[in-house]
């Protein structure tokens, strides 16, 4: 009686395939892991509705600038026409 049967050729390397996979999405998890523990400022605390939000708030302020410089140029334009 032997002592072990040896796998088939196709399971023993399907049994690798999986075995890599599993080792490549180990290593991304505890990647991901150690990079939160290292930098934990890297983590964002709000949500991105949160930064959304705070973005169209301060959307008026960029427009008054756009605002301003194309008024300025169209009266340099008009002071050029003349």
């Amino acid at each position: 009686m032997p002592e072990s049967f040896p796998l088939k050729e196709d399971q023993a390397s399907s049994r690798r395939w999986l075995i890599t996979a599993f080792l490549m999405y180990a290593t991304m998890i505890g990647s991901v892991v150690a990079y939160t523990a290292v930098h934990p400022d890297g983590v964002p605390g709000e949500t991105q509705m949160t930064g959304a939000r705070q973005t169209t708030v301060s959307k008026p302020d960029r427009y008054a600038g756009v605002i301003a410089n194309w008024s300025r140029y169209r009266r340099d334009a008009r002071a050029e026409a003349r």
